[in-house]
């Protein structure tokens, strides 16, 4: 019993009704819910952590330590006694189904600990309305009492207040509370309040970053290059209500009274482009929540942004992470993702030549949207990131990279707000062994006369697998061959090959299954989804689509990492880099084995391969677009680079930078230009690693090292 496994139980659903702009659970934006959630935020991620001295808690944290939580809705809470009976649970719930709750808990071996907002005749509950202690210590007198009766209480007393003073005033702003409920975890006292003035975003930035550079200072450590890692976030709505001018929106507005609340509902809530803070004067007279649509609409949004910063305030307590909100502007660009979307699609001379442009052009643009000390932040201090966004921030040039090769990247998307919410609870690590990854499936649906049907086949043949990697494939022409196919698999890795397209933002993307469209959120309970899944088609996470993706119905469907789509791919490049990752797998295990890594985390994996082929993009444009580097030179260079990469150099890209410099008599910033400015998106950018992947840690049996 060394770890607590916390469930949220969220009230039961009379109706499939969600929130409406983002999809969240209603029950999540009520005040009860919120005070639950800073709560367990707050509470310990191990039974032990309440014997610990303030540099114990920190030394337990630094090393991998997580909150094992679930979100559960009430009419399921029955089915965790037959799963949970001999674990330490812990239940969060609202008094409206504390009765329920507790016909649960006494299904137990040992009784779990109930945490509310009342007492209870029969139960002993724990009621955080009657609560003097700091958040991060108000289960420890109950956990001790839990582990004495279960005879596993140390002959030791629980820690004392840490007594820490934060060394800032608290702003208790959406921005900010992930910051400070982490500094609330770790045992610091807010002695004083500061609130943030809507008008000047520079204090929103400013108080984050002081969050985060205090975060940063107490984790001290240097997981990735020499840097650490940070949640991002960029709340989103679904993308059918991004456009103000609709028809839906047209029919929503008209119901509003005032034109300046029409405004303030436009300007103000959904197209703000800083961070949703408003200022109104004259709101007494004329207040907008008075109005009983504009009330509704600017509620709603406001509880469902909430949520969101709670949802990123999670991971952070639980990972001992810092987080920083992006700008609302991020989100505002949707049609400059569809064109580019339709540039991606032409085939005309001048098509390639008009993407980049476009390209260029949104990417600077959302760099503009960013404030230059976030970046600089996220450039220096950082060298992972979880990504909280439906828009594609991992293309962003912060500096001569694009995040998703500058950095460790995963992607949770933020809509529908019930998937967000289930992916930020999802930390706990789950171990599979390397040689799990050796047997690898592939789905395939093609017409027979389709000329690409064996692409991704002769790719995988052209790499010579030396260590045991194997590949299945399928051929299926329906959706219930596909759920087979699926279901006859024990293995943890499929790969789906076949096309793929989108019906638009109020529709879904799908694979092309025979003659059928196979909506991935309807393989839930109905196939068996290993963790890792890949996608060898088009748009299977698309800019310009809705949250109804193939990727996120495979995440929904029980898949931990889903390597997606952006945009279309060609079907060449597309198979060759589904077999070098298989190639990689095969090769690279064999070699961390050797080196006496005992293990590394998928996302890790991954990182490591998109920066070879990201490397391989950019000597293919070096070499044959612009005629700079020859064979041999392309050679040498790539294989300094794989070597540099391989070994987890962090001087990878500079000494790119420095050997194609020594060939050609030209600057490293030549390079670095000719790419940002002509070049900016290649191949690579098209794939997204989306999930949860940094949970997923291959085992290559020595015990010596971890890399992560």
């Amino acid at each position: 019993m060394d770890e607590i496994h916390y469930f949220f139980v969220i009230p039961a659903l009379t109706e499939e009704k969600f929130t409406t702009f983002q999809g969240f659970h209603p029950g999540l934006a009520e005040a009860e819910s919120i005070l639950l959630f800073h709560a367990l935020c707050c509470a310990p991620n191990t039974p032990f952590e309440i014997f610990y001295t303030y540099e114990q808690l920190l030394e337990s944290r630094r090393e991998s330590s997580f909150k094992n939580a679930t979100p559960i809705s009430a009419s399921h809470i029955d089915s965790v006694p037959d799963t949970h009976s001999e674990c330490f649970c812990i239940f969060f719930c609202r008094p409206v189904d504390l009765d329920s709750v507790i016909r649960t808990c006494r299904k137990f071996k040992h009784p779990p600990l109930i945490v509310s907002l009342i007492d209870h005749d029969t139960y002993d509950v724990i009621n955080l309305q009657n609560q003097t202690t700091p958040l991060s210590q108000v289960l420890d007198q109950y956990i001790s009492i839990h582990l004495h009766k279960t005879g596993q209480h140390p002959s030791k007393e629980t820690r004392s207040t840490y007594n820490l003073k934060a060394p800032f005033p608290i702003r208790s702003s959406g921005v900010t509370v992930a910051g400070e409920l982490t500094h609330h975890a770790l045992g610091f006292e807010f002695t004083e309040s500061e609130t943030l003035v809507a008008s000047d975003p520079d204090s929103y930035i400013d108080a984050m970053l002081e969050n985060a550079d205090s975060i940063f200072s107490i984790i001290n450590t240097q997981a990735y290059d020499g840097r650490q890692e940070i949640v991002l976030y960029a709340p989103s709505v679904f993308t059918k209500y991004q456009d103000m001018s609709s028809i839906y929106w047209n029919q929503i507005l008209r119901k509003v009274k005032l034109k300046w609340h029409r405004e303030l509902i436009k300007n103000g809530i959904f197209k703000n482009r800083q961070y949703s803070g408003i200022s109104v004067e004259g709101a007494d007279k004329n207040n907008p929540y008075h109005d009983p649509m504009a009330g509704l609409i600017i509620a709603s949004r406001q509880k469902e942004l909430f949520i969101t910063n709670l949802c990123a305030a999670f991971i952070a307590t639980s990972e001992f992470l810092p987080a920083a909100r992006l700008p609302n502007s991020v989100n505002l660009r949707s049609k400059q993702l569809k064109e580019i979307e339709q540039l991606s699609k032409k085939e005309n001379p001048n098509s390639s030549q008009k993407f980049q442009q476009a390209f260029r052009k949104i990417t600077e643009g959302l760099i503009g949207d960013i404030d230059e000390k976030l970046i600089n932040h996220i450039n220096t201090k950082s060298g992972a990131c979880k990504i909280l966004s439906d828009v594609p921030i991992e293309w962003l040039y912060f500096d001569k990279l694009p995040l998703m090769i500058s950095h460790e990247v995963s992607k949770i998307p933020t809509t529908p707000g019930n998937m967000l919410m289930q992916l930020s609870f999802a930390g706990q690590k789950k171990y599979i062994h390397k040689d799990s990854l050796l047997n690898v499936l592939v789905i395939r649906s093609f017409r027979p006369s389709d000329p690409i049907k064996n692409y991704l086949q002769v790719a995988t043949e052209t790499f010579p697998f030396k260590h045991g990697l194997s590949v299945k494939i399928i051929d299926v022409e329906t959706i219930e061959e596909t759920i087979s196919a699926l279901n006859s698999y024990n293995g943890a890795i499929v790969i789906f090959d076949c096309h793929g397209d989108h019906d638009g933002p109020e529709g879904i993307s799908w694979l092309a299954i025979g003659e059928e469209k196979l909506n991935t959120w309807d393989l839930y309970e109905k196939a068996r989804i290993p963790p890792i899944v890949m996608l060898s088609a088009c748009l299977t996470s698309p800019i310009s689509g809705s949250h109804a993706s193939v990727a996120n119905g495979l995440l929904r469907s029980g898949a931990l990492s889903v390597i997606g789509t952006f945009l279309p791919v060609e079907a060449t490049p597309s198979a060759i880099f589904m077999a070098r990752i298989l190639f990689r797998i095969d090769s690279f295990l064999p070699v961390l084995k050797v080196l006496d890594f005992n293990a590394i985390s998928w996302r890790s994996m991954i990182s490591t391969f998109l920066k070879m082929s990201y490397t391989t993009d950019m000597l293919h444009y070096f070499r044959d677009d612009l005629a700079l580097i020859n064979d041999i030179q392309y050679n040498e260079i790539h294989i300094q680079a794989s070597e540099d990469i391989n070994s987890l150099n962090p001087d990878w890209h500079e000494n790119i930078l420095e050997k194609l410099a020594k060939l050609t008599s030209l600057p490293p910033s030549h390079f670095i230009d000719q790419i940002k400015n002509n070049h900016p998106m290649m191949e690579t950018m098209n794939y997204c690693q989306l999930g949860r992947p940094e949970t997923l840690i291959i085992l290559t049996d020595k015990k010596t090292h971890t890399t992560q």
